[in-house]
C-alpha cells in the first residue's frame, strides 16, 4: 500500500553526505597519484640496484673463471692409460712423456676421472704442461690421448662449437670447416662462441654462414662484433637482418639441445653488437 500524502517511506534513503562517507571508507585503501609516484621511485631504485648486482655477479664470474684457468695451467688430461692403480698410471705417464714425448716431467699429483682409463695429472710447472701438450701429436695412431685441462666454461664452449661444426658440414659438404681451440673457421672465416651465439667480426662472414644454415633446422644466432677479440666478450645486440626461413623455425637440433649447458633456442639470424 502506497504512503499517503508526504509521508516518508519506511526505508533507508542515502543522502549525499552518507554516500560520500561510504565512498571514503571503501576507497581509503586505493592508491593515490602521490602513492603511485612514490612506488615508481622505489621500483626504479630496485631496478638500478638489480642491474648493479648483475654486473657485479658477471665481474665475479669472470674473475673466478680467470682463477680457475690459472689453477689448471700445470695440469694435463690423459686417457687410454690401462693401469690397475693410480700409482701405476703415474709411472706409466712419466715413462710415456720420457720415451714418446721426449719430455722430462715431475708429477705432483695424479687423479682418476670417472671416465675409463682417464686421469688429470698435475705437473711441477706450466712449462712442463705446455711441453707435453706441444708434443702430444707424437701419440697419433695410439690409443692414448692428451689434452689441456679445460674449465667447465671452456668445455662448454668447445662442445657447442663441435656441434655447430657438425651442422655446417651436414648442410654444406663443400664448406671448408676447421675446428680451433675456442673457435671454428668456415671457408677461412673465423667464428667464436659467446652467450649462446656465434660471434663474427664481419657482416659478410656472418651472411655467408647464414646462407649455409638457412635451410637447416639449427637455431644458431650470429652476432657481428667489429673488432671482437675473444669468445668471452659480453654485450647487447640489435637484430638487423636474417633468414626468414630460420626466423620462423624455433626448433633446436637434437645435438644442440643435449649440450652440457642448454643452448638458447634462437633462429639463425644476424645481429650487430652496439655495445662497443
Amino acid at each position: 500500500m502506497a504512503p499517503a500524502g508526504n509521508e516518508t517511506p519506511n526505508r533507508d534513503i542515502f543522502s549525499w553526505t552518507k554516500l560520500s562517507s561510504v565512498l571514503d571508507t571503501k576507497l581509503k585503501d586505493v592508491a593515490r597519484k602521490s602513492d603511485i609516484e612514490v612506488l615508481q621511485v622505489e621500483v626504479d631504485r630496485l631496478r638500478s640496484e638489480n642491474e648493479t648486482l648483475k654486473q657485479e655477479v658477471l665481474s665475479l664470474s669472470s674473475r673466478l673463471e680467470f682463477v680457475d684457468q690459472r689453477s689448471r695451467r700445470t695440469n694435463v688430461m690423459v686417457g687410454g692409460i690401462k693401469s690397475s692403480s693410480v700409482q701405476e698410471a703415474k709411472l706409466e705417464f712419466i715413462e710415456l712423456c720420457s720415451k714418446a714425448l721426449t719430455t722430462q716431467v715431475e708429477v705432483i699429483e695424479i687423479r682418476k676421472l670417472p671416465a675409463k682409463n682417464s686421469y688429470v695429472v698435475t705437473l711441477s710447472n706450466a712449462a712442463q704442461a705446455a711441453s707435453v701438450l706441444t708434443n702430444k701429436k707424437r701419440l697419433k695412431g695410439t690409443s692414448i690421448y692428451i689434452q689441456k685441462d679445460y674449465t667447465k666454461i671452456e668445455q662448454s664452449t668447445r662442445y657447442h662449437l663441435r656441434q655447430i661444426r657438425k651442422v655446417i658440414v651436414t648442410a654444406d659438404k663443400k664448406a671448408k670447416v676447421k675446428f680451433g681451440e675456442f673457435c671454428i673457421y668456415v671457408n677461412d672465416c673465423k667464428f667464436t662462441w659467446s652467450d649462446n651465439h656465434l660471434v663474427s667480426t664481419d657482416v659478410k662472414d656472418a651472411e655467408m654462414l647464414n646462407s649455409i644454415l638457412e635451410n637447416t633446422n639449427a637455431n644458431i644466432a650470429i652476432v657481428v662484433r667489429p673488432g671482437a677479440r675473444t669468445e668471452n666478450e659480453a654485450g647487447t645486440s640489435n637484430q638487423i637482418t636474417g633468414s626468414s626461413t630460420n626466423q620462423a623455425n624455433m626448433r633446436a637440433t637434437a645435438g644442440l639441445m643435449h649440450a652440457p649447458q642448454a643452448v638458447a633456442s634462437t633462429s639463425a639470424a644476424i645481429a650487430t653488437d652496439v655495445s662497443l
